[in-house]
C-alpha cells in the first residue's frame, strides 16, 4: 500500500542515522521534549468583517482557541569533523468551537554537516513539513494541509586565504491537499554560484548568480489564459559582509532580479532586490536586529503570479536575568501583486500593507522546564477589500526538554 508522507520522513531519518559510522570516538546526544500551548486567535480566516464571515461560514463568530501538544525529539552525531543532526516533531490541535479543523502537524528533518581537509566543507539537508494552510490568501474555511518537501545542498571551497567559492542547490515541492487549492501546488529548482573576497580580515565582498525554475504542475496552458503554469527566473547579486566587532555584524546583498512567465506574456518581472541586515548588542543583555527588504516571491494565490515585496523587520531580545528574558518585533510589509491578471484585464491590481507587532517573555521554571507567552497584533489594508483584517493573537506555552 502506499506510504504515508510522515512514514517517509520518518524512514528518511532513521536510515540517516542508521547507516552512519560507528568511528571511534564519535558522540551521540539526543534531546527529547514535549510541549503544551493555548493559543487564541481573534480573527482565525482573517474575515474582514462579521458579514464576510456570515456569507462565506454560514456563521457569525471571528475567534477561537486552540490548544497544541507536541511530542518530539533531536539526535545529533559527531565523528571527526563531520556531524548529523537529525530530528522530528508531531503536534496535535484541537479548536473548541471550529472543531472541523482538528489536526496533527508534523515536521521531520536531517543535515549533514561536513568537511573534507581545510578547504571543502559543507551542508547537506532534507526536511519534510504538514501543516495547516494560511488562510491569509483562499477564499474557503475547509481543512487544507500545505506539504512542503525540501533539499537543500551547500558547498564551500577555500581557493585561497582570501577567495572563498560556493554552489548551492535548493529543491522545493509543495503541495495542497484541498482540490480547490490544488492550483497553488508548486515545484521549484535553483542553482546558486558565487565567490567571496576577503577584502579585510574581517570583510568580505563577492557575487552571486542565481538561476531557477517553478511549475504549477495543476494548472492547464489554456489559450488565452491569464494564469502562468510556469516561469523562469535569474539574479545577479553584489554581496557585502562586515564583522567589525564581537558584538556587531552587517550583511548586505542588492541586484536584479528577473522573472518570466512562461505561457503568459506582457506581466513579467525585471527590477531591483536585495536586504541589507545588521544586528548588534548593545549592552550584554540587550540585542538589536534590523532589516530592510525588497524580495521577488511566489504566491498562494492563483489569481496572482509573484509579489514584490518591501519591508522592515525590528527585533529586540533583552535578558534580565538567566531566567527571564523578553523579545519584541515590529514587521511592516508592502506587498505588490504585480503578476495579477486583473491588471492585463484592466481590473485593478491588489496591494497590501501589512504591519505585525509582537511583545513575548520566556521564563526557565526549572533547568529542564520553560514557560514562555507573547500576544501578536496585527492590521493589513489592501485594496481587494476581502483581504482586510485586524487579528489579535496570543498563547501561553510550557515545554518540557531533556538533554
Amino acid at each position: 500500500r502506499p506510504q504515508r508522507p510522515m512514514h517517509v520522513a520518518l524512514r528518511a531519518s532513521l536510515l540517516l542515522l542508521a547507516v552512519l559510522p560507528c568511528a571511534a570516538g564519535a558522540i551521540l546526544e539526543g534531546e527529547p521534549f514535549a510541549g503544551l500551548e493555548l493559543q487564541y486567535d481573534s480573527n482565525l480566516f482573517r474575515f474582514s468583517d462579521r458579514n464576510e464571515a456570515i456569507a462565506d461560514n454560514s456563521d457569525p463568530q471571528l475567534d477561537d482557541r486552540n490548544r497544541v501538544l507536541s511530542l518530539g525529539a533531536a539526535l545529533q552525531y559527531t565523528w571527526g569533523l563531520q556531524r548529523v543532526v537529525a530530528g522530528g516533531e508531531i503536534r496535535r490541535n484541537d479548536y473548541d468551537h471550529f472543531n472541523s479543523l482538528d489536526h496533527e502537524a508534523w515536521n521531520f528533518g536531517s543535515s549533514l554537516f561536513w568537511r573534507y581537509g581545510s578547504r571543502y566543507d559543507g551542508e547537506l539537508a532534507l526536511s519534510f513539513e504538514r501543516d495547516l494552510q494560511a488562510f491569509d490568501n483562499r477564499d474557503t474555511t475547509d481543512i487544507s494541509f500545505q506539504r512542503t518537501l525540501l533539499l537543500r545542498s551547500e558547498n564551500r571551497y577555500q581557493l585561497t586565504a582570501r577567495w572563498q567559492t560556493n554552489v548551492d542547490l535548493l529543491v522545493e515541492r509543495d503541495r495542497l491537499s484541498q482540490a480547490s487549492q490544488q492550483g497553488s501546488d508548486l515545484d521549484e529548482v535553483s542553482l546558486t554560484v558565487g565567490a567571496r573576497y576577503a577584502v579585510l580580515p574581517l570583510t568580505r565582498a563577492g557575487l552571486s548568480l542565481k538561476l531557477g525554475r517553478g511549475d504549477f504542475p495543476r494548472r492547464s496552458a489554456n489559450p488565452g489564459s491569464t494564469i502562468a503554469t510556469g516561469f523562469d527566473e535569474r539574479e545577479l547579486n553584489l554581496v557585502f559582509e562586515r564583522v567589525p566587532s564581537g558584538i556587531s555584524s552587517l550583511f548586505f546583498e542588492a541586484g536584479i532580479s528577473q522573472r518570466r512567465n512562461r505561457d503568459v506574456s506582457g506581466r513579467d518581472f525585471t527590477g531591483f532586490t536585495g536586504s541589507v541586515r545588521y544586528e548588534r548588542n548593545i549592552s550584554d543583555k540587550l540585542l538589536l536586529t534590523t532589516e530592510l527588504f525588497r524580495s521577488l516571491d511566489s504566491t498562494e494565490e492563483v489569481g496572482a503570479n509573484f509579489i514584490v515585496s518591501d519591508g522592515a523587520v525590528l527585533d529586540l531580545r533583552y535578558n534580565w536575568s538567566y531566567r527571564l528574558s523578553g523579545f519584541a518585533r515590529y514587521q511592516f510589509r508592502d506587498e505588490d501583486y504585480s503578476g495579477s491578471p486583473a491588471t492585463a484585464l484592466g481590473g485593478q491590481q491588489r496591494r497590501d500593507l501589512s504591519r505585525l507587532s509582537q511583545l513575548g517573555l520566556e521564563y526557565q521554571l526549572l533547568w529542564w522546564l520553560q514557560l514562555s507567552g507573547s500576544a501578536i497584533w496585527e492590521e493589513q489594508d489592501s485594496t481587494r477589500a476581502d483581504r482586510n483584517f485586524v487579528d489579535r493573537r496570543y498563547n501561553l506555552g510550557l515545554e518540557a526538554r531533556y538533554d
